[in-house]
């Protein structure tokens, strides 16, 4: 765990969270494994008190665009939507709902976009290099 709920309601967001606790911890989880992914789990042996800051950032920024994807699908898995409504008739009941290819909403959109913010908070931090050595904290 490279960042907590804590940091997050302190440190990141100053006070005014926008995800609950409960959902930070499952989606903190994924966050990690993400950066991990992309770092060659280079973080995972780092003594907790060592995490800086752009990692815990990163993680704080991960969870809430993962959140806001998560509470899209739920939202619309009742109503059978897939995306945001750009048409719809009345009598002939009729409908078209379209979701922008590169949005945080599709597989493919979310994956661009976690990629993004790993690369602009870890970009210069030597973690994502695929040599073997790294700055270390």
């Amino acid at each position: 765990m490279y960042a907590s709920y804590a940091y997050y309601v302190e440190e990141y967001c100053f006070g005014e969270a926008k995800v609950k606790e409960s959902e930070f911890k499952a989606l903190e989880r994924k966050a990690s494994a993400e950066v991990d992914l992309r770092t060659f789990n280079r973080l995972q042996n780092l003594d907790p008190d060592k995490i800086p800051d752009k990692v815990r950032n990163c993680i704080c920024e991960l969870v809430e665009v993962m959140a806001e994807a998560e509470a899209f699908k739920t939202a619309n898995a009742s109503s059978g939507a897939s995306g945001s409504l750009v048409s719809y008739s009345n009598d002939g009941v009729s409908g078209t709902f379209s979701v922008d290819q590169n949005s945080i909403f599709t597989a493919e959109g979310l994956k661009k976009k976690i990629g993004e913010i790993i690369l602009t908070w870890l970009a210069h931090t030597g973690l994502l290099s695929c040599k073997g050595r790294w700055k270390e904290w």
